[in-house]
């Protein structure tokens, strides 16, 4: 019987040797590499089904999705299952009518580390490698707003340096971050630029 298909408290044994390395890395580091892709994974497996889904469809082909979700027999059968909380969901920027690109925040704790990590998900892998990134992870005595807070605006600093990111045009919807912050913390890394410049 392979890993994947057997009982298991929490994680398989190869889940375990990714997370304890990743772990024991910098709390924060570029977020967009295969080992957060990997992180992001394991903490995102029982809400993949909500996480942003861009579609097309054609004569040809039919409905084609970007996010392939995993064969239900290729998870383990986990004791403890870790539950993502939704945080917020932003969009970047309208490319053209019905064409947004949106990214979803979520915070898990993980109870072996006592730590919430916190994911970004995009709806296609189509500017990274993967659609899903662990951004870093803080510790579960912090408020989990500010813990979060932390994480998301170093991602907006690495992505403003890194290429110029304008801001992000608009907020989908609220999770835990209450109405107003996400809008602050954007004013934060871009003070002196207005959203909705997404083209």
């Amino acid at each position: 019987m392979s890993e994947a298909n057997r009982t298991v408290d929490l994680f398989t044994s190869e889940e375990q040797r990714v997370l304890d390395a990743w772990f024991r890395a910098d709390t924060y580091a570029y977020p967009y590499t295969q080992d957060g892709a990997t992180v992001a994974d394991i903490m995102l497996e029982s809400v993949e089904g909500e996480l942003p889904q861009w579609s097309v469809v054609s004569k040809e082909r039919g409905v084609e999705f970007a996010r392939e979700y995993r064969d239900q027999d290729s998870i383990p059968d986990r004791q403890v299952v870790l539950r993502p909380q939704h945080l917020m969901a932003i969009n970047w920027a309208d490319s053209g009518p019905g064409y947004s690109w949106p990214a979803a925040y979520y915070a898990t704790w993980v109870p072996i580390y006592d730590c919430f990590v916190v994911t970004v998900s995009f709806d296609t892998d189509e500017i990274f490698s993967d659609a899903d990134f662990a951004l870093g992870w803080f510790a579960a005595d912090v408020p989990i707003v500010d813990g979060a807070r932390e994480l998301i605006v170093a991602e907006w600093r690495e992505r403003k340096d890194m290429g110029d990111q304008p801001p992000w045009e608009y907020l989908f919807e609220n999770g835990l971050v209450p109405a107003g912050l996400p809008e602050a913390w954007r004013d934060e890394v871009w003070p002196d630029e207005e959203a909705g410049c997404g083209d």
